[in-house]
This record gives structure tokens, sequence and C-alpha cells, in this order.
């Protein structure tokens, strides 16, 4: 008896060492994929939005610049925790260096760079990883030409925010102008030839265009008391930006500037020259919601200094109206003192 069970436990060992095997195969687990920075996530999905050159989605056709403006909304978590490194590696690994895009990967790049003495042990741990782990070097995959200037442009702004934060005034300053720069030589390129897909490429600029005045008012607003003759030099580039801006139908650039041209006659007393721009101006119907509340908020601001409490009570009543509830708390209660 006892050879015969020693005979069928021989015989089961080896079909019984294959089923260890596959289940030790099912418990192990698999490699999961490296998740992508969210600066490339975000890339990805503007380059699924806007399209290739062979393939346009049905949104770029109706409005790109819509596409553009609601893909800041949705992208603003990754850039609020965005930072210098990652800035600098988004630029590396997605903007072409020999594309249209050189001048400002390189600038990028420039400002970006970190020191080996300020770089710290885990970041010297992670490169040495990422070594290991990418022996093999892979091919580059760099954005398409629909998408590399928009990135590019929203890589600058980044930088230009991070800088302004970081109480950086004078570098800020300096990186906005030759940003706006780069997105006129952009503009100028594209309008050089103008076609029905080129067409669509340049309205997609214009949100990110509006974006780095937007940045550059702010900048300039903490170098002013220092240096005042910054705001006589920006003020007739800020008019001459915007008219423009109303020749090409650039609608968020058009609201942004009239907006920041109120603000600088504010901030320098001028209130009968603010009245003037007011009323020889029209503020464009299809702006953003934002920049509709900032142009309530600015009318009814002078005319309550011109001592017309009607007009601008119920300006600054819509404005707070229509004020988003989540974000903007700085904006309401300032509404609400005037």
């Amino acid at each position: 008896m006892a050879a015969s069970t020693t005979k069928k436990e021989e015989t089961k060992k080896p079909e019984d060492k294959k089923e260890e095997k596959d289940n030790k195969k099912e418990t192990e687990p698999k490699p999961t994929p490296k998740p992508l920075p969210p600066l490339e996530v975000s890339a990805r999905r503007l380059d699924r939005l806007l399209g290739t050159e062979s393939f346009l989605p049905a949104a770029s056709y109706t409005n790109p610049a819509k596409v553009v403006r609601r893909w800041l909304g949705t992208s603003s978590g990754a850039s609020g925790k965005a930072t210098l490194a990652d800035i600098h590696t988004a630029a590396q690994t997605l903007l072409d260096p020999q594309g249209v895009c050189q001048t400002g990967r390189a600038l990028i790049l420039e400002y970006t760079a970190v020191a080996p003495s300020e770089q710290t042990s885990k970041d010297v741990a992670m490169d040495t990883e990422t070594t290991t782990e990418t022996e093999t070097p892979s091919q580059p995959n760099y954005l398409s030409k629909t998408t590399e200037r928009e990135f590019e442009t929203w890589l600058l702004s980044l930088l230009i925010r991070l800088l302004w934060k970081s109480s950086q005034h004078q570098k800020a300053f300096d990186l906005s102008q030759t940003t706006i720069q780069i997105l006129m030589k952009h503009i100028a390129s594209t309008t050089a030839k103008i076609t029905k897909k080129s067409s669509l490429h340049l309205v997609s600029l214009f949100p990110l265009l509006a974006r780095v005045y937007r940045y550059r008012s702010l900048v300039a607003d903490q170098l002013v008391p220092t240096q005042p003759q910054i705001a006589v030099l920006l003020r007739s580039d800020m008019v001459q930006a915007h008219g423009m801006a109303c020749l090409r139908r650039d609608v968020d650039t058009q609201a942004t500037l009239l907006n920041l041209m109120l603000h600088d006659l504010l901030n320098a007393s001028q209130v009968e020259q603010a009245q003037k721009l007011l009323t020889n101006s029209t503020f464009p119907d299809s702006a953003s919601n934002n920049q509709l509340c900032r142009f309530l908020y600015h009318s009814g601001r002078i005319q309550a200094l011109r001592l017309e409490y009607t007009s601008a009570f119920s300006n600054l009543s819509q404005s707070i109206r229509k004020a988003p509830s989540n974000t903007g708390l700085g904006f309401r209660i300032a509404t609400q003192r005037l």
C-alpha cells in the first residue's frame, strides 16, 4: 500500500509543478506603464483636439480659439502645480529643436536651466533610475506642427507666471516682451501664406496672445513705481496692439487690451482719458465672461468717479452677478466695496 501511494505522488508531482507555475504567473503583478507628466498629458490632449496636418477634427473647422480657451480652463490644474523642472522637461521632450519653435524652446531651456549645485539628491536619484530603466534610447515623439506653437506659448506663459510669483519681475517682464515678439512672428508667417488650414491655426493663437499681454501687465504693475517710463512705453504699445487686434478680428486680445488700458489709466488717475476711451471703443460681444466682468467693473468705477452713481451701480451689480462664484474672491470683494 505504501509503495502504491508513493507512485501516485510521483505521478502527480509534474502536474502539480505546472499548476504552481501557472498560478505564479497569474498572481505576479503585471508591469504598469509609467504615467506621463501632467504637462505632457495636457499637450497630447491639445494635439488630439486640434488635429494634425492630415486630419482636422470637426472642432477645428468651427472655432479653434474656443477649443484652446476650453483647453486652457481644463489644464489649469496642471499649470498651477508646474515647476521649472517640469517646464524644462516638457520643452525638451515635446518641442522639436529644428522646428518652428526652436527659438522659444531655446529660451525656455535657458530660463529653466538648473545649476548642478541646486539639484537635490532626489533629482539625482531619479535621473539615475531613469537612465538605468531606459537603456535603449527611443525616438523623440514631438508634437505636430498644428500644436507646437500653442504649446510653446503656453509654456512661456507658465514660465512668466512662475518668475512673477518668485518676485523676479525684471526677468518676467523681459521674457513677456520676447514672448510677444515670438508670437507676432508666428502670426506674420501664417498670414503671409494664408490658406484655410493656416487661418485655423492662426485663430488658435489668439487666446494665448491675450494671456501673455495680461501677464505682462501684472508684471509691469510691480515695476512702474521704480521705473515710471515703462507705463508710457506700454501705453503706446497697447494702443497699437489693440488696433491690430481689431483688424485681425481677434476678440480675445481686443477685450483684454481694452481692459488693460482702462486699468492703466485708472491707476494713473486719468479719469477723463479713461472716459474718452470708454465712449469711443466698443467691447466685443463674443468675449469671455471674465473679460466682460472686468470691463463692467472698470466702467462702473469710472462712472462712480464721475458721480454717475445710477449707471455705476447697475454696471457693478451686473459685474457681481456675472462673476464666477468658485473663484475670484478678491475681485468680488473689490466690486462690492465700490
